[in-house]
C-alpha cells in the first residue's frame, strides 16, 4: 500500500498488508471478537511504528483469549492414518 494513507481499516481488512506505522485503536469494552491472534495480526501489519490506545484491561482480556479452531482437519488426518496403518 506504498504511498497510500489509511484513515481507518480494520484489522481484518489489514491481512497481507504492510504500513509504516500503525495505531491500534481498542473497544472501549471487551467483545467477543477480540482475541490474541486478532492483536497479533494487527501489530505484525506494522513496519517501523506502532501505537496502542487502550485500556489496561481490554488489552489483558485480548491477549488472553486465544481463538480454538474447529475445523476438523485433525480429526481427518487422524482417521486416514488410523485407515492406513490399521490391519487389513
Amino acid at each position: 500500500m506504498l504511498g497510500k494513507i489509511i484513515f481507518a481499516m480494520t484489522i481484518h481488512k489489514t491481512q497481507g498488508s504492510e504500513f509504516d506505522h500503525v495505531l491500534m485503536l481498542l473497544p472501549e469494552e471487551a467483545e467477543r471478537l477480540l482475541s490474541r491472534e486478532l492483536i497479533f495480526t494487527g501489530l505484525t501489519r506494522a513496519k517501523s511504528g506502532f501505537t496502542l490506545l487502550a485500556e489496561k484491561a481490554i488489552w489483558q482480556a485480548g491477549i488472553a483469549r486465544q481463538i480454538e479452531r474447529e475445523g476438523g482437519l485433525r480429526q481427518a488426518l487422524k482417521a486416514i492414518e488410523t485407515s492406513l496403518c490399521s490391519p487389513t
